[in-house]
């Protein structure tokens, strides 16, 4: 035992000696070093937040990411971006625009912390895809504000309803006795009258004028335009990604990768995204104290092996179900359903940079689903192409309108004979739910500021201008889908692209008479195919993302090393995060399972028309087949 601690004196006498000669004057630093020359040789570190989820007030933990939703702390993401603007470091933040919500005080603080950066002479990249008026708004106090093609700018203004129940109560035999003290206090009035009085809605219009006006004048200051001007701009309504930068709205429309690399051109190509910069959790090592992070043992073995090199192969791509924005969730206890474009642009682009991948092969099984997304993933099947490996499509039972629109540019498309397929064309539109509620007793009162502030309001049908907008943009839509196809296809299509579009529907054999697809044959018969022009003898096929097991995906939730594939990164920068939710509300994941049962064919028809209601209710332009086909 004295032996021991013994040899652990000498240990920290050792330890103090080589601190002590590093502390001192001649180890401080190397004589003749040049500081200045050390700043400019470091690489510049760009903290990345993306903002999506749900914005709490109060910190909300998660431990064990049970939860579908992700939450943020307002007070934590300010934090983190005064930390970034305050670091020497750091040049510029990028922000990327999720499905976060924020409220307008929110809106307000968020914005002014941007534009603490722009006073200190540091930038704000802020690229999107759809936004409304309040994200907008939020988004103006960016240097560099970017729109993603075929995105959608909606600034409609301010657009509020309240329900009044008096005449449901009177239905159900119920009277409201209610009392109040000041004449404006009016939180009764939704049970006693059937819309607001004169003293609610003085209110209520003191109220949208006050901040109609921070709204126009924070657009108008941010982005050098008069009060007027945005007001007039507002009244327009909708605009696409195109108007809005010619209108001057934002500074450019990119795709994500284009965004990344005019941001590396900006800073140096040794410029480094940081997707975790103010996070608290630590990702290295694992703490043995912590007996939840012992269940990274249990996957040692798997770890090992994908330190090793890994062997050439062709990457199996898979789009499936719905199309949808965003990113689906990364859980041990189950993932959400559909296609989401996030998770399969990083897909794509992990397949581009792998050396490892020779080919990639994406196997569409999809009806189709939110237009942007589809384009979304589109451009993001060009990183293949443009890193020189070829991309090979094999349809499932379904590539129906967005499912063909992700699959037009691939080097070689291959169907089924029975493939569902075509169906090129748009749809788009509301459920104006203003007479359903008049039957129940439910009254809705509406106060709009902007000519176009209902546009997305279910309480009312559109008015003739409001229509004529929305015809407008589905226009452009379907020309943005027919121009890909040409440009995809090119001399294979047998006849004029309008012969071959307008909504028509093939078979896949049918497509390939029409130069939709070029060949007849399943996965399998893709997968040789592309094997035999990569000069692969033996097949070697990699899912990508690569599934994990359960204690993989338990163990890296516990330990905050979850991939996001909302986090950005440069090529052969390695940092992904996750960030997104299940598309289905709570009644339908709860029914559904029960309707399988009963009636399986049925219930996925029944699943497919919900699934659209709910893309109207976000999106309102969609790519969609005619019907959902329950075929036996």
């Amino acid at each position: 035992m004295m032996l021991r601690c013994v040899k652990l004196y000498r240990h920290w006498i050792v330890v103090l000696l080589i601190f002590s000669m590093l502390a001192a004057p001649g180890f401080a630093e190397e004589p003749g070093l040049d500081e200045d020359l050390l700043d400019q040789q470091r690489p510049a570190l760009l903290p990345h937040f993306h903002l999506g989820g749900q914005l709490n007030e109060s910190p909300v933990e998660d431990l064990f990411a049970f939860s579908s939703v992700y939450y943020t702390s307002l007070q934590k993401l300010l934090s983190r971006m005064k930390a970034a603007r305050e670091d020497p470091r750091v040049p510029a933040v990028i922000v990327t625009m999720g499905d976060m919500q924020p409220g307008f005080a929110q809106i307000e603080e968020l914005h002014q912390e941007m534009i603490r950066y722009n006073r200190a002479g540091k930038r704000v990249y802020i690229h999107a895809e759809d936004l409304m008026t309040s994200s907008y708004a939020l988004c103006t106090a960016a240097t560099d504000l970017s729109l993603a093609p075929t995105s959608t700018l909606y600034l409609t203004g301010l657009h509020s309803e309240a329900p009044y129940l008096r005449g449901l109560l009177d239905k159900l035999g119920v009277e409201p006795q209610m009392l109040h003290v000041g004449p404006y206090k009016s939180a009764a009035e939704m049970f006693t009258l059937t819309g607001p009085s004169e003293a609610a809605q003085e209110n209520m219009d003191r109220l949208l004028d006050g901040m109609y006006v921070s709204l126009v004048r924070m657009i108008a200051d941010a982005r050098g335009l008069s009060e007027d001007q945005v007001r007039g701009l507002i009244d327009e309504g909708m605009f696409t990604a195109e108007q809005a930068l010619k209108a001057q709205l934002i500074d450019t429309v990119m795709t994500q990768d284009e965004f990344l690399e005019m941001i590396r051109e900006n800073h140096g190509n040794n410029t480094v995204i940081d997707n975790y910069y103010g996070e608290t959790f630590q990702t290295s090592e694992i703490d043995f104290s912590n007996p939840l992070k012992l269940l990274g043992l249990f996957t040692g073995a798997s770890h090992a092996a994908a330190q090793a090199q890994p062997e050439d192969a062709i990457g199996l791509v898979i789009v499936e179900g719905m199309i949808l924005r965003g990113y689906s969730e990364v859980s041990p206890f189950g993932g959400s359903s559909g296609a989401y474009s996030g998770t399969l642009v990083k897909a794509l682009r992990d397949a581009a940079e792998d050396p490892s991948i020779k080919a990639v092969v994406l196997r569409v099984d999809s009806p189709g689903g939110s237009a942007l997304a589809s384009d979304v993933i589109l451009n993001a099947t060009k990183l293949v192409k443009d890193a020189g490996k070829p991309l090979v499509v094999s349809m499932g039972n379904v590539a129906a309108s967005g499912g063909y629109y992700v699959s037009c540019w691939a080097d070689t498309i291959f169907a089924d004979e029975n493939t569902i397929t075509g169906s090129i064309g748009v749809v788009g539109g509301k459920l104006a739910l203003g007479s359903a509620w008049d039957k129940i007793g439910v009254t809705w009162h509406s106060n709009d500021r902007g000519a176009m502030a209902g546009l997305l309001s279910s309480a009312e049908p559109w008015n003739e201008a409001q229509l004529n907008k929305m015809q407008q943009m589905l226009d452009e839509t379907y020309q943005e889908f027919t121009g890909r196809v040409v440009k995809g296809r090119g001399e294979r299509l047998q006849k004029p692209i309008e012969d071959v579009a307008g909504g028509r529907v093939y078979t896949g054999l049918q497509a390939r008479e029409a130069g939709l697809v070029d060949e007849i044959g399943g996965l399998r018969g893709a997968l040789e195919y592309t094997a035999e022009k990569i000069g692969m003898r033996k097949l070697n096929v990699r899912v990508i993302p690569e599934p994990k097991d359960f204690f993989t995906l338990l163990a890296e939730s516990f330990s905050g090393e979850m991939e996001q594939p909302s986090d950005l990164h440069f090529p052969q920068q390695e940092d992904v995060r996750w960030g997104g939710m299940d598309w289905r509300p709570d009644w339908l994941r709860a029914a559904l399972p029960v309707l399988h049962e009963l009636e399986p064919r049925r219930a996925h028809a029944l699943e497919q028309a919900l699934m659209r209601i709910e893309l109207l209710a976000h999106e309102h332009v969609i790519l969609m087949p005619s019907e959902d086909w329950c075929i036996y």
